[in-house]
């Protein structure tokens, strides 16, 4: 024998079944070594230097082969090869249909002692980086168990399942020490959302624009029990291992959870236009949700004194809210915080806090119940992300009532109408 791969029979009750491949051709031992019979298959991979043989651990001679991709030989080996199987104790081998590349396999506890998992490494479906994938049913069907966008398999020498705890998987990655984790007993949810639910994040509404803080609602947007914020500036692009892509770049993220993500749409986004959206929960992507932007898509930010009670992100000059208690006078000048301005005369980095300049291109108009008020500025807030400042200068005279109602236009779209508590003669 030269040097390379052995591999014993692990359902031979005699322990005298062997498996054998010398780069060139397998081979296969019932004598505990003594003797070997090279095999009749043939098609395999040549110059490889990595191969996996895998036997089943709850049938005898049902031997699988992975032949991982290297660059030996003077030949860059790239494009990956097929799963091989033999069940006939390596007499003969064909390849495992549904699978595109496979780099390593191997087996672990099931179900059942009869049933055991299969785990490769490797693309299926016309996959285009390299994931781990389970099977349950005898490589019928597979479940991919790790995101490619998060964590990425370089170098991994060795795969090996648990034979006693079902979902337990182990990794030798060289020059990383050994990985291990416990799997998802059934398969990820995958998210799931709807156009509709792809909203401007201060008004809800579906109005949407680049460069906006931007909402998601929908289903399984992250594993349960997961409720992740940014703890910092660039807003990073992985929370708990949820992403958001747009138009298959990731965008930066304030807050993930099932049910909701709050990110900003990346100003790379067209300013008019069409995006498509999907969601990476750690485990599984959601479907490509095409959405629509325009330049402009107002929303005014709001806040809850109680439940189904909210009033909008309105201040007095000095930055303290406008309330109740503290109403706005005739003729002052208010900031009204918004967020839906994709038109901007400097164009921010994504992620990063909006630099001085970036006045919005078109400004927009103002109305008090009704009546006309006076823009006098709008643009990005300097040192903050998506967010945007509109200073109105309020009538001499208000129309009667308390509160009124105020609606922000721009572009020929408008916000939703929030409170303004004034202060009456």
């Amino acid at each position: 024998m030269t040097s390379n791969i052995v591999s014993a029979d692990r359902n031979d009750p005699n322990g005298k079944t062997f498996y054998y491949w010398d780069n060139s051709y397998f081979y296969y031992s019932t004598d505990g070594g003594a003797t070997w019979t090279a095999s009749a298959a043939g098609g395999f991979p040549t110059n490889i230097t990595n191969v996996t043989i895998a036997s089943n651990p709850a049938v005898y001679g049902d031997v699988w082969m992975a032949f991982a991709r290297n660059g030996c030989c003077g030949t860059a080996d790239v494009n990956g090869h097929a799963l091989y199987r033999s069940s006939d104790g390596g007499k003969t081998f064909q390849t495992v249909p549904g699978i595109d590349i496979c780099d390593k396999v191997a087996f672990g506890q099931g179900n059942s002692p009869q049933t055991p998992f299969i785990y490769i490494l490797g693309r299926i479906a016309g996959a285009t980086r390299d994931a781990i994938y389970k099977s349950e049913d005898g490589a019928l069907t597979w479940i991919r168990i790790t995101n490619p966008d998060t964590q990425a398999m370089l170098n991994v020498a060795q795969l090996e399942g648990d034979m006693r705890t079902p979902n337990l998987l182990y990794l030798a990655v060289a020059g990383r020490g050994i990985w291990y984790g416990t799997l998802p007993a059934t398969a990820p949810a995958t998210p799931s959302f709807t156009a509709n639910a792809v909203t401007n994040g201060a008004s809800f509404s579906d109005g949407l624009t680049r460069g906006s803080v931007t909402t998601i609602f929908g289903a399984n947007l992250a594993p349960v029990g997961i409720a992740a914020s940014a703890a910092f500036v660039p807003l990073p692009t992985s929370l708990d291992g949820v992403m958001v892509t747009v138009n298959s770049a990731p965008a930066p993220l304030w807050y993930v959870s099932p049910a909701q993500i709050s990110f900003q749409m990346p100003w790379e986004a067209p300013l008019a236009g069409t995006s498509s959206i999907q969601v990476y929960n750690g485990f599984g992507v959601s479907q490509t949700v095409p959405v629509t932007l325009s330049p402009y898509a107002p929303g005014i930010f709001q806040y809850s004194l109680a439940a189904s009670d909210a009033e909008g992100v309105i201040t007095h000059a000095d930055y303290s809210l406008i309330t109740a208690a503290a109403p706005a006078v005739p003729g002052e000048q208010i900031v009204v915080w918004m967020t839906g301005f994709g038109d901007v005369a400097v164009v921010p980095n994504t992620g990063f806090a909006s630099p001085l300049g970036a006045t919005v291109t078109t400004l927009p108009t103002a109305t008090v119940t009704g009546a006309n008020a006076t823009v006098i500025y709008a643009g990005l807030t300097y040192g903050a992300i998506g967010l945007t400042q509109v200073v109105v200068k309020l009538p001499g005279t208000f129309p009667a009532g308390n509160p009124l109602s105020l609606q922000i236009t721009a572009g020929g779209a408008s916000s939703q109408t929030v409170r303004l508590w004034v202060k009456q003669p």
